[in-house]
Parts: structure tokens; sequence; C-alpha cells
């Protein structure tokens, strides 16, 4: 599943946005999953992360 309509990469600050929460909730769910410390998430890490809690509603191109 790929949700990339953003770019091969995305920010967390991108990712929030798509998701409609905060910069740091994001940070806190890639941590519960073990992505850590990246400021910019690669295709692999958005795809772990979109199985981890789904599809977002929304998605600002």
């Amino acid at each position: 599943m790929n949700i990339n309509t953003l770019g091969p990469f995305c920010t967390k600050k991108e990712l929030a946005n798509a998701y409609g929460i905060s910069k740091n909730k994001i940070t806190d769910l890639c941590q519960r999953i073990g992505i850590r410390g990246r400021k910019q998430l690669n295709p692999e890490e958005i795809d772990r992360f979109v199985k981890a809690y789904g599809v977002p509603k929304r998605i600002n191109v």
C-alpha cells in the first residue's frame, strides 16, 4: 500500500497533516513501531506506519 502522493519521502509534519494529528503524536506513534530519530520517512517506513495505523482519511496534495 502506498499513500505517497507527497513523493517518495515525506516528513513527519506532512504525515501528521495527512492524519490530522500533531507532529509530536506522529513521532510518538513512530517510536511505538520502531521508527526513530528521523525527520523524513522513507517509503518502507511510511508503508510500515500505514500498516500499523491505517490509511489517513485525508491527504493534502
